[in-house]
């Protein structure tokens, strides 16, 4: 019998810790704007989280205690337990991440590089991954093309 704890620590093992570290980073930003437009996506749980965050403190402090509570619910992600994971991925579609790709700009109002964008669809990949699921072929086949 194999333990799901060895395989998950395996599985956490695959990407080096800066990787993780960038997907963070770049999936902090996703799950925050899944949480302003598409919130049923969140994980009941996580959401209950972020909600309890409290509005009437600095912007900066709010940020500051969102990225907290997103990078310990990424640490603790276990493809093993979705329970402890922040967003359903069965939900994610190529539109949907396509829609919030679109919101990524320079302060100039124009599109970032495309390297930018390629390390959002590997970041979301991760995603899929952590949740023991493949990204749909739709959105593989399609993030290709679009990348």
């Amino acid at each position: 019998i194999v333990s799901p704890a060895a395989v998950s620590i395996i599985e956490n093992n695959s990407i080096s810790q800066r990787t993780k570290k960038r997907y963070a980073s770049t999936n902090f930003g996703f799950i925050l704007w899944l949480h302003e437009h598409h919130p049923e996506m969140l994980g009941p749980r996580f959401r209950d989280e972020i909600a309890s965050v409290p509005n009437n403190t600095s912007a900066a402090q709010r940020l500051q205690n969102l990225r907290a509570i997103v990078n310990r619910w990424l640490d603790n992600m276990q493809q093993t337990n979705l329970e402890l994971f922040p967003v359903d991925m069965q939900q994610v579609t190529y539109e949907l991440v396509v829609s919030y790709m679109t919101t990524k700009k320079d302060t100039d109002d124009k599109y970032l590089s495309r390297g930018t964008y390629i390390g959002i669809r590997s970041s979301i990949v991760y995603l899929f991954t952590m949740s023991n699921l493949s990204a749909p072929p739709e959105f593989r086949d399609r993030m290709t093309t679009l990348l």
